[in-house]
């Protein structure tokens, strides 16, 4: 049985709902600090934007993801935490976050490709 009691599935709904959310907020929040996409910079500068970017978001996806493990479950008192976390719903949310902090960052999305086509060419 996938599902072994009601508070799993709300399990899954509260840390899912917490990595969603926050990617999605803290992804537009990072974007908008850092330059808008300009193809006209040199590649080592859009090389140092991307990496930066990037460590800000692992460095959020820590953040965040302390906080669930910490604070979560005392602000929800309704479920028992320490009895809970079947699905690893704590620990492997880490795909959700990533998926919605990415998807958060458009100005990011643009550097990449913009890299890309510089390494491998236009297709």
């Amino acid at each position: 049985m996938l599902f072994q009691s009601l508070d799993d599935i709300i399990e899954l709904i509260i840390y899912s709902s917490v990595y969603i959310l926050g990617g999605i907020i803290f992804g537009r929040i990072i974007d908008n600090l850092y330059p808008k996409f300009n193809q006209n910079i040199t590649t080592t500068r859009l090389v140092l934007e991307i990496i930066t970017q990037g460590a800000m978001d692992i460095v959020l996806s820590y953040l965040i993801r302390q906080f669930t493990f910490e604070y979560l479950p005392v602000y929800i008192p309704i479920i028992d935490f320490d009895k809970l976390d079947t699905f690893g719903s704590r620990r492997s949310g880490g795909v959700i976050f990533a998926f919605a902090i990415i998807s958060g960052q458009t100005n990011l999305k643009n550097k990449v490709n913009e890299l890309t086509k510089r390494i491998f060419g236009e297709k």
